[in-house]
């Protein structure tokens, strides 16, 4: 007799905490923004016309630094991304007498504290709590050009590998760089395009049985000072180029748009025109147009969330435009029941929209723009419909951070707004609803139907970086054992949730073989009392009640 356990069932996140995204475009003055200059101003100028910030890297000046408080301290146990785009307009090495080899130009993640005080000696000397993207132009020891992505902790010891060479960085040319460390593996992994095409490879750099720990609390870009190298046998540089779309999160996007989406387990439903994946941004762009049906593209969560559950969803969103007609529809951003929203009788502006939990923005139709935090339950009609809300304008051009809250047995939602890690609306207004319970179970960027009455929005924008924040699974920790001749399988259950054990023989029918049993919060045991002379193969199905 052979018998197998089989457990299939499927998440897209494990719980995190919350999200910290740092999102620059550099539309608007940075410094408005809660960027901060170190060392010389001059070194870094916003250009309001071309949107970017031009920066001067010239190793003969003092440190110099643009950078913007991370509002927290990331060290080797958090993972985190960092990404940017760089043009070079020139750059020479040995421009400083006595100082005739290479020296690098520098973008990461630095201990502001640390940095910005005197002992600071990138050439040589102290400089720890850095992790940085530098690169080093070609000199006369012919070594190559290179590209170099590392850390450096507390106690100045460095990361292995993460040297690229002969790597070379053309003028004229836009840079993509994405920098992910992984903390489960210790590892900061470097991809890089140019002009949209895959450039290099990068070198990993890894962290070493003896590297205690970083310590880093600010994006930066910076120009180092060539000061404090043996004389004849330092490096020096002028460099002059942009940085543009800088990005910071951690923890990691759930999912970043870093690949095709609908290969990384998303789907359409409806008009697949309105959705489109843009390979070189790494984001969505989205056509909110109530012309048309209902049109989502969406991802299972491989679970279902109800009442009782904490969970949030963060993600970044820009709007192009968005114009509202008549009373205007809404934009719209989060979970739904994926049966309820395919229905053909789901109507989001006709009063038929059961289990939602969503961000919505209403353009104007004067009475004022309004950013909404909406909750429905399952009940029929407007019953059960709450909302959080704030008449703000979200600006085109603009990245907003959108963060909804869910806590364990709410019977309403929360949400704030954030632009660059500061706060823009925490949406102080609400309208009560008495809440009964509900089920989502499926992400969506959701373009819904108008009401029939010429009631619309026609918007175009983009999204990106999801991070979800979802309960345990509802099953954790299981084996399988015979017991007195009765196959028994045990496992970490959560309360709230239905459990059957079910056994096949080949794949194609289940059938139940125990009774459905309500999970406890921990151990739990189901048998099968008729356990077959043959084989048998195992699951455990959980459902919500």
């Amino acid at each position: 007799m052979r018998i197998h356990l089989m457990l299939l069932l499927a998440l897209l996140a494990a719980p995190v905490s919350r999200a910290n995204t740092i999102t620059e475009t550099f539309t608007t003055d940075p410094v408005l923004n809660g960027w901060q200059v170190f060392g010389d101003t001059n070194l870094f100028q916003w250009d309001s016309a071309a949107n970017n910030l031009a920066v001067t890297w010239d190793s003969s000046q003092t440190n110099s630094f643009f950078y913007h408080p991370l509002g927290a301290v990331y060290s080797k146990t958090n993972d985190f991304r960092v990404a940017f785009d760089l043009r070079l307009n020139d750059i020479a090495i040995g421009t400083t007498p006595g100082n005739p080899y290479s020296f690098q130009i520098a973008v990461g993640l630095i201990n502001a504290g640390i940095a910005t005080s005197g002992n600071y000696v990138r050439g040589y000397g102290e400089f720890p709590n850095l992790v940085e993207f530098d690169y080093f132009p070609n000199d006369i020891n012919d070594y190559g050009a290179t590209v170099s992505t590392f850390i450096i902790s507390s106690q100045t010891n460095y990361s292995g590998g993460g040297f690229s060479f002969p790597l070379e960085l053309a003028t004229n040319t836009l840079y993509h760089v994405v920098m992910v460390y992984t903390a489960t593996n210790q590892t900061l992994h470097t991809t890089m395009t140019a002009n949209g095409a895959a450039f290099g490879p990068v070198q990993d750099a890894y962290l070493g049985g003896g590297f205690d720990d970083f310590q880093v609390d600010a994006v930066a870009i910076n120009s180092y000072s060539d000061a404090g190298q043996f004389p004849g046998f330092g490096g020096s540089v002028l460099a002059h180029g942009t940085v543009d779309n800088f990005t910071f999160a951690s923890p990691l996007p759930t999912e970043d748009f870093s690949q095709n989406p609908l290969v990384n387990g998303w789907k359409i439903f409806g008009n697949t025109n309105l959705f489109h994946w843009n390979p070189t941004n790494q984001n969505i762009e989205v056509t909110w147009d109530s012309t048309n049906a209902n049109s989502y593209l969406y991802r299972p969560l491989g679970t279902v969330l109800t009442r009782d559950d904490a969970f949030s969803v963060s993600f970044d969103l820009q709007l192009n435009d968005a114009v509202a007609f008549n009373f205007g529809s809404e934009v719209a951003v989060g979970l739904f029941h994926f049966s309820d929203a395919t229905n053909a009788a789901f109507a989001r502006g006709g009063g038929n929209s059961p289990n939602l939990f969503e961000f919505d923005y209403f353009p104007d139709t004067g009475f004022g723009d309004s950013i909404d935090a909406t909750l429905k339950d399952a009940q029929p009609g407007y019953a059960g419909f709450y909302f959080a809300y704030d008449n703000q304008t979200l600006q085109p051009g603009v990245t907003y951070q959108v963060i909804l809250n869910h806590a364990a047995g709410a019977t309403n939602i929360t949400g704030q707004v954030l632009t660059n890690g500061v706060l823009f609306t925490a949406l102080p207004f609400s309208f009560p609803s008495s809440i009964t319970d509900f089920r989502v179970d499926t992400l969506s960027i959701s373009s819904y139907q108008d009401d029939g009455f010429g009631d619309s929005v026609l918007a175009h924008g983009t999204v990106d970086n999801f991070v979800l924040s979802l309960p345990p699974p509802p099953v954790q920790n299981i084996t399988g054992s015979f017991t007195n001749s009765i196959w028994q399988a045990q496992f970490t259950s959560r309360s709230n949730w239905i459990y059957t054990l079910q056994r096949t023989a080949d794949f194609q029918t289940w059938t139940d073989a125990s009774a459905a049993t309500p999970g406890n919060g921990t151990n739990l045991f189901l048998q099968d009392t008729n356990t077959p002379l043959d084989q048998g193969l195992y699951r455990v199905k959980a459902d919500r009640p």
